[in-house]
């Protein structure tokens, strides 16, 4: 497989359920397109779903065929871009869960985006 059998559209390949056009089988889940996202806190949620999804693509390609330099370098570029996503959207959002990029010695998961009024007295 080379780097060029690859969908580069990690939005389209989440759409598609698949980052290798030629293995494209009918998707029961396929979504034509995301236009209902209006604000940039959904529409960075998208992207990293979609990237992480083309990211897990990429490692069963390298799984395949680890010498491919071409997909190795699409994949690290993958990575980085997630990873600067994350980082974007916890430093304007707050964290994504508790195993997260921003993570200091300090256990602050339940800082933001929680309020006390979203606790559960039992």
């Amino acid at each position: 497989m080379k780097l060029a059998d690859i969908q580069k559209d990690p939005i389209k390949n989440l759409a598609l359920g698949n980052s290798i056009p030629s293995e494209y089988n009918f998707y029961k889940y396929k979504k034509e397109n995301f236009k209902e996202i209006t604000n940039e806190q959904d529409n960075i949620l998208l992207l990293l779903t979609s990237y992480h999804f083309s990211i897990i693509d990429l490692t069963f390609l390298l799984d395949l065929d680890p010498t491919n330099k071409e997909i190795f370098n699409y994949y690290n570029q993958l990575k980085d871009e997630y990873h600067n996503l994350v980082k974007y959207y916890e430093t304007n959002y707050g964290m994504l869960s508790n195993i997260t990029s921003t993570m200091t010695e300090k256990y602050s998961y339940l800082d933001k985006p929680w309020t006390s009024d979203t606790y559960v007295d039992i």
